[in-house]
């Protein structure tokens, strides 16, 4: 017989994936060793709990912010495009005691305060892109680059099928050249309506392009996630319009997936819904009772070749049942496999967060995350290690 601790993690993780959920678990009850290797290669994590950071946020408005941050390296950004005294907040993740630095923005002549834009980056630019006009109070299309090399702020010409000026949304890099911006909160003669509006932005060429005639588009949306993931484009989560003046968590309760390389969408399922013949772009996936549900003010980030999710507000309330704690646990979503687990990170407080994963010092830190805490109402922040 061969003892399984003698060979290569390498192998074991190989034997694993020829293995169902009632396998692993019970190989993983044999020894401590293995169940440490089973629940890392399951959940890319052991043991996982939280580590928050005990300083406060030295800036009020970085709360109204947070979720436009951005990680460049080690060092995370949170642009303020506040009417009066702009400022760019950093802090280096890294460092043995890390502490927020404020600098000045170098802005243009014709700046635009904003708040609820979207935000991404490609390598040390930041891009900012839409959000709400501070100085009318109006959704704006304006879309600004951001050097955090000298600081300053610049407003970029815009050609082609130009977006429609929305908040809300969301836009992340595709590659070193585009940008893809989906969804938000539009305005139409008064009326607010949620957008699924799909566009890609060349940077080189400063052209929009329209791509909303590709079947299997997500349902419209705001304050959802988006997240880019080895060739693909996640969307997950968010609040739509109900009423003129009402906004509610998403009924969607799917993953969408923008396949990059061969231009098209899938919709992973998460209900128990029976297998019937649907699109090949919509894919049943396992492990339902453990997929995250409605949520809006969540955060999506990698966790190896998977997609974790956690945090935000639910649809039932779960986020008030003290004794369950429900709040704590990790939804881990894998794409190869098809199926959802979850596990919980011991400690974490309820909020509505975004995450980060980056390469860290100490490797037993797996993710930080920045939001607001629903109990104290003040920004938060921290780590999920293990």
């Amino acid at each position: 017989m061969v003892n399984l601790l003698s060979i290569s993690t390498e192998l074991i993780e190989i034997i694993l994936d020829y293995l169902d959920t009632s396998d692993l678990i019970t190989l993983s009850l044999t020894c401590n060793a293995l169940y440490r290797i089973v629940s890392f290669k399951q959940y890319g994590l052991i043991l996982p709990k939280w580590h928050g950071l005990s300083y406060n946020v030295p800036d009020d408005r970085v709360g109204l912010y947070y979720r436009d941050a951005v990680l460049i390296g080690p060092t995370l950004y949170i642009l303020v495009l506040s009417i009066e005294n702009p400022t760019a907040w950093k802090i280096n993740l890294n460092d043995k005691t890390p502490r927020w630095i404020s600098v000045t923005v170098n802005m243009p002549d014709s700046y635009r305060p904003v708040i609820h834009p979207a935000t991404s980056s490609i390598l040390n630019k930041i891009y900012v892109h839409g959000g709400i006009d501070l100085l009318t109070g109006k959704p704006t299309n304006i879309l600004y680059e951001f050097d955090v090399c000298d600081m300053q702020l610049h407003i970029l010409t815009q050609n082609g099928t130009i977006p429609s000026p929305r908040s809300m949304h969301t836009i992340s890099a595709i590659d070193h050249n585009r940008l893809a911006i989906y969804g938000g909160l539009c305005v139409a003669d008064d009326c607010p309506y949620d957008s699924k509006d799909f566009a890609t932005y060349d940077i080189t060429n400063k052209v929009w392009t329209i791509h909303n005639q590709m079947p299997n588009l997500p349902y419209a949306r705001s304050l959802h996630c988006m997240l880019k993931a080895r060739d693909k484009l996640y969307i997950y989560g968010g609040q739509q319009m109900v009423s003129k003046k009402r906004e509610v968590i998403h009924d969607d309760t799917n993953v969408w997936a923008y396949d990059i390389q061969n231009s098209k969408w899938l919709r992973y399922l998460s209900s128990t819904v029976q297998p019937l013949r649907l699109p090949p772009e919509w894919i049943f996936t396992g492990g339902w009772k453990q997929s995250p549900g409605r949520r809006v003010g969540t955060a999506m980030f990698c966790l190896r070749d998977r997609i974790a999710i956690i945090g935000g507000v639910v649809s039932d309330n779960w986020e008030n049942n003290e004794n369950e704690k429900p709040w704590e646990y990790l939804k881990i979503f894998s794409p190869l496999k098809k199926s959802w687990c979850h596990i919980r990170v011991q400690g974490l407080p309820r909020m509505r967060c975004v995450a980060f994963v980056g390469n860290w010092s100490g490797c037993i830190r797996k993710a930080f995350l920045i939001g607001n805490d629903a109990d104290t109402g003040k920004t938060t922040m921290g780590w999920i290690v293990g």
